[in-house]
């Protein structure tokens, strides 16, 4: 019996985590750091990563600098949030993660 493609993505998204979660230590926010958000979504699942780089780096390319991550958000959409529009939809990381960080002081 083949497994569903709907299975199999759960499977290997829950696997994914289980990486990130073993392989990322998380830092705790400093004073002279500057606090940045990275946000994605889709039509069915969104995320975001809220990282600290030290100020003095921040006139080099993102690839370049020393990104701290303080904080990561996943999640899926639900029913309400399917039938939103793209904007919507892009922005529900960003608030989730405000909420869900609301112990950082804002920067």
């Amino acid at each position: 019996m083949e497994t569903p493609g709907w299975l199999t993505m759960a499977l290997l998204s829950a696997a994914l985590k289980e990486l990130v979660a073993n392989a990322v230590t998380l830092d705790h926010p400093k004073q002279d750091y500057k606090m940045c958000l990275f946000t994605d979504a889709s039509d069915f699942h969104c995320g975001s990563i809220l990282i600290q780089v030290p100020k003095q780096q921040l006139k080099v390319t993102v690839h370049d600098q020393e990104h701290e991550p303080t904080a990561f958000f996943s999640g899926s959409s639900n029913a309400t949030q399917l039938r939103s529009s793209v904007i919507e939809k892009e922005s529900i990381p960003k608030y989730r993660m405000v909420t869900q960080a609301s112990t950082f002081s804002a920067q």
